[in-house]
């Protein structure tokens, strides 16, 4: 669990890098909230987290994303990939 949470970090930054603009910006996103009610029915499972992180991400909630990837960073301040995450979306606040 530990490695794919890593893996959807990865895919979160890539995402940041690539420049897309987030889609929350045209109007709601459905998907978001689904994602935010799956993270709070269920705040330790990592994989939920990590999920809501890109979704977070995709609908242009950084502060959000940022919120729970220091959430996985103060359980496991060693992983690397989610300090860069970590990084990279403090880079586009």
């Amino acid at each position: 669990m530990h490695s794919s949470f890593s893996m959807i970090f990865g895919f979160a930054a890539a995402l940041l890098c690539t420049g897309i603009s987030p889609a929350g910006a045209q109007g709601p996103y459905p998907a978001y909230d689904d994602a935010f009610s799956a993270r709070i029915a269920s705040p330790a499972d990592n994989r939920t987290l990590a999920q809501f992180v890109t979704v977070a991400v995709n609908a242009g909630q950084y502060d959000q994303a940022i919120s729970s990837v220091e959430q996985y960073l103060i359980k496991y301040p060693r992983d690397a990939r989610a300090r860069l995450a970590a990084s990279r979306l403090y880079y586009h606040v």
